[in-house]
């Protein structure tokens, strides 16, 4: 695609058209009705602008003038620059018109007049067009794509030509179907821009138009959308499993709460913030399960096929600070012990709590108490994904260790803790 320059888009397209007629005397023919034997009409179309650089050549051309007996008739031409036709016995003579049509849907008319009829005239129609006054095509088929952490890419089709080309394009962008406003202008024949320092979950759409000084602005493109993400993590797959809730079980209570309730806020508050990165959560419940058991559980995280597995609980035994569990003897082991140790850490840095820990599930003091049970693994031994447990704090604590007001006031901040170390672990792979 060529654009036009600023001189070029000032001048107007100059489009000379020559019919060339060739006629023969009346004969008795001229009463007969259309045939295919007689006289050829040529009609060439030689299409400059005012610098004489050959543009596109018309789709159509129609040449309409009255015959020898006054009756209107119309040839018309299709599909190049040069056209001939085989007519009938006749000339034309009066007014001639004769007619463009260019590949945009642009038209242009001129009119000429016939003034003798000989055995062969030329007749020169010209006119002066002013199609390189036409505003560009609307580009279309606008898309995202190249979404990263902070920025994205809108490419879209070049839809214009020589003839009404243009002299850049304007991008414009709205956020969560905010006003539009014009983001930037990128030079003609540019078919992509790159949008940079955005905000990571934001709805960003884009719409795109074409411009020259000749013609001002062309239509908009169609309208798209998109949220730049970090790739590592967009489209992964994070189950949390509030802990507790399955059946009768309310898990540890004290000072008015129950360890069910506390974990499932924690769940529900991590998803929120897990979710704007585009990762899909789900929980392993939303509520009491009265009619389940804690094997429901680790079954669910299976059905659910996710990336990595957390299960959130409160530790009790009147201690303070936080801790988590970890499977071995399996070959997401290493992975596990990874994920816990970042739980653990970021509980501890984030709300001030001291680290207890980070203890393979048959410990013989911490997690499955293989010392008080006999359990050699706790449940999120059996799922499949990469899994860990973290005791956020103990919900019997005693004062003034700060962790009783912690889990009544900061569940929120524990969400936020055990989210980042999601996030970090899934940067890590």
């Amino acid at each position: 695609m060529k654009t036009l320059t600023q001189r070029a888009w000032t001048m107007l397209a100059l489009v000379v058209l020559t019919a060339l007629l060739m006629v023969g005397t009346p004969s008795a023919a001229d009463a007969a009705p259309i045939g295919i034997s007689g006289q050829q009409v040529q009609v060439n179309a030689a299409n400059r602008n005012a610098q004489g650089k050959t543009l596109p050549g018309f789709v159509e051309l129609s040449v309409t003038g009255n015959n020898q007996k006054n009756q209107r008739v119309t040839w018309t031409w299709r599909g190049g620059a040069s056209y001939s036709v085989t007519t009938t016995n006749w000339w034309w003579k009066g007014g001639v018109t004769i007619q463009a049509k260019y590949a945009n849907g642009a038209t242009k008319t001129c009119s000429g007049n016939v003034p003798t009829v000989s055995l062969s005239n030329t007749y020169a129609i010209t006119c002066t067009s002013d199609i390189a006054n036409l505003p560009p095509n609307a580009p279309s088929s606008a898309r995202v794509g190249d979404i990263l952490i902070n920025s994205m890419a809108v490419s879209w089709n070049d839809n214009t030509g020589a003839i009404n080309g243009e002299q850049d394009f304007r991008v414009e962008r709205r956020s969560n179907n905010g006003s539009w406003s014009q983001v930037k202008i990128v030079p003609a024949n540019t078919t992509r821009f790159v949008d940079t320092g955005l905000t990571m979950g934001t709805v960003y759409c884009y719409r795109v138009r074409a411009y020259n000084s000749a013609g001002g602005y062309s239509g908009y493109s169609n309208e798209t959308c998109g949220k730049p993400m970090d790739p590592k993590l967009n489209g992964k797959k994070v189950t949390l499993d509030p802990g507790h809730g399955w059946g009768v079980d309310p898990g540890a209570v004290a000072n008015g709460m129950k360890e069910k309730d506390i974990t499932l806020e924690i769940a529900r508050l991590t998803k929120a913030r897990l979710e704007p990165y585009g990762i899909q959560v789900s929980l392993t419940r939303n509520g009491d399960e009265p009619s389940l058991t804690l094997s429901d559980a680790w079954r669910r995280v299976n059905g659910y096929n996710p990336n990595l597995a957390v299960a959130i609980h409160a530790n009790a035994g009147g201690g303070t600070g936080t801790e988590s569990c970890y499977v071995v003897g399996k070959s997401t082991s290493s992975q596990s012990q990874k994920l816990a140790g970042l739980l653990s850490n970021e509980v501890s840095r984030q709300m001030g709590l001291p680290k207890r820990g980070d203890f393979p599930e048959n410990d013989a003091s911490r997690c499955a108490r293989k010392s008080v049970t006999g359990w050699n693994k706790i449940y999120i031994h059996d799922m499949e994904p990469v899994a860990a447990l973290i005791e956020t704090a103990f919900i019997d604590a005693k004062s003034p260790a700060p962790d009783v007001s912690m889990l009544r006031n900061r569940r929120g901040d524990f969400a936020k803790a055990i989210s980042d170390a999601i996030i970090a672990y899934l940067r890590s792979y």
